[in-house]
């Protein structure tokens, strides 16, 4: 399973069974000798990313951060 961009594969589960990914950084998971049927299921996140902001006096307003931004969030 790949994810769309900007998700991330947050876990899979294998029968119901939470797995280990061989691959963390990019959440492989192989199934050896496979005998007979398996439910495998992914569960996906929106990335999200710390932005942190910052105003001069001369900007106007108020800034506050840094806070978790969702992918695609203004």
């Amino acid at each position: 399973m790949t994810p769309d961009v900007g998700w991330h594969i947050a876990g899979i589960n294998d029968n119901g069974n939470p797995v280990t990914a061989t691959n963390p950084s990019g959440m492989t998971y192989t199934l050896e000798d496979v005998v007979g049927n398996h439910l495998v299921e992914v569960t996906f996140k929106l990335n999200t990313y710390t932005v942190a902001a910052s105003a001069d006096a001369a900007g106007g307003g108020m800034v506050s951060g840094p806070a978790p931004t969702p992918t695609g969030s203004r």
